[in-house]
């Protein structure tokens, strides 16, 4: 039988900074029915603003996302870097966990590599071990059961202190139908502080752990699809484009026990830490992506300005109806909860798939270049693609594949990516 403490060493093996285990038992407990009480008030006074995937009935009861689970496995991920923001009101503000690469990618990878592994030691002892796992990807109260777990305790700011890393931590959970012995739930030890609420320019933390997303400036930065601001929020912004850091920053926990992470992959683009305003004023919103994501630390977009053109090539089984099917449904998933995307892919994945042509149009110096991004992702991705486009089949790049996890091992796919477009960029 798979042991609470196996699982335990091997969690930390793979690279999470703390794990704890909470049962799950076959009724919810009295916490369990006291934090379903607290979203359902959260809920309705209207503080979750437009997020209406908050409202789903499975994250009031972990039961309905897998009725087999006995526990909880819960991880968290240091990812605080010293960096420091630079004096001027000529720069913007980024949130830290927006710094380096994309987290979910980096806790998805180690998250499925703790799930199989856990299904190949039920194997081996004859057990047939059920995983799920969640990466801040599906209706689960990660915080609630961080909690219960023992890494720490949700704050008077509604994030989960830990007493080694503070509150810049990742959260993870991988559910299983393992009865492992559970840690004791953590206490609060925030006491009688208060300098989160004082801090807070807009007032959005109304009382202790309740944050009014409508107040929150983190919100209207990141999930806000609105054209423009509320005023209470503009004039009270500090400078902060994408996430707030203001709650966290102020933690005397934090100030006193962050530590810098040993992920690499958690190490910040240098546009992230100090993006200059002007520069980002002019974005386009691909370009923001662009900016955001795997390029960012490739194109200074001080000097370049550029747009995704992107030409659409059906097979020819598809229909007419089947083609606008598909653009249908892949814009409504522009912005899709994580259960809405969980409901529309399948439907998507069962239609015609059209191939996409982007070319990255690029103006510098009054001169116009273009890079054609769908080669870049088959050189990435095959070791024989020629932009002949010839019809030999292609051959996947093995050492991109990872089969402890049996998948794509992300950190050296984007590291290729990187390499292959700084190749482009120096033959423009």
């Amino acid at each position: 039988m798979v042991e609470a403490e196996e699982v335990k060493a091997k969690a930390l093996e793979i690279g999470f900074h703390r794990v704890g285990i909470a049962a799950i038992s076959a009724q919810p407990t009295g916490a369990e029915r006291a934090t379903r009480g607290a979203l359902q008030a959260w809920l309705a006074q209207g503080f979750q603003a437009d997020m209406a995937w908050m409202d789903n009935p499975k994250r009031t009861d972990v039961r309905r996302l897998m009725p087999e689970a006995r526990s909880v496995i819960c991880v968290a991920l240091n990812y605080y870097t010293p960096h420091r923001r630079p004096a001027g009101e000529q720069y913007g503000k980024i949130s830290r966990y927006g710094w380096g690469r994309d987290y979910h990618r980096v806790l998805q990878k180690r998250l499925k590599q703790l799930a199989l592994w856990l299904q190949a030691e039920g194997q081996a002892q004859g057990e047939l071990v059920q995983t799920r796992y969640y990466a801040d990807t599906g209706p689960i109260q990660d915080k609630f059961w961080a909690q219960q777990a023992g890494l720490g305790w949700v704050a008077k700011n509604g994030n989960v202190i830990t007493r080694d890393y503070g509150s810049w931590v990742f959260l993870g959970e991988v559910l299983t139908n393992l009865a492992l012995a559970p840690d004791a739930p953590h206490t609060a030890h925030c006491g009688t502080c208060t300098r989160c609420l004082e801090a807070c320019p807009t007032e959005a933390i109304r009382a202790p752990g309740v944050v009014d997303a409508n107040r929150c400036i983190a919100y209207h930065t990141i999930e806000n699809r609105a054209e423009r601001l509320p005023t209470a929020i503009a004039q009270n912004l500090h400078g902060w484009v994408a996430g707030c850091d203001i709650c966290q920053d102020v933690c005397p926990w934090n100030q006193r026990f962050a530590q810098e992470t040993d992920v690499e992959a958690f190490q910040p683009y240098p546009q992230n830490v100090a993006p200059r305003l002007d520069a980002l004023a002019t974005l386009t919103e691909a370009e923001w992506n662009q900016y955001i994501e795997l390029l960012a630390d490739i194109i200074d977009v001080s000097n370049w300005k550029g747009q995704y053109e992107d030409k659409i090539v059906w097979p020819d089984s598809a229909t007419e109806a089947q083609q606008q099917q598909y653009l249908k449904l892949q814009q409504q998933l522009e912005g899709a909860s994580p259960e809405l995307y969980d409901r529309l892919q399948p439907e998507i994945e069962q239609l015609p798939q059209p191939t996409h042509f982007y070319t990255l149009r690029l103006t510098k110096d009054g001169q116009q270049r273009r890079i054609e991004v769908w080669p870049l992702c088959y050189q990435v991705c095959c070791t024989n693609y020629s932009t002949d486009r010839s019809d030999r089949p292609l051959e996947v790049d093995t050492s991109l594949f990872d089969p402890e996890i049996n998948d794509i091992d992300w950190i050296k796919l984007d590291e290729k990516a990187k390499q292959l477009v700084e190749r482009a960029f120096a033959q423009l």
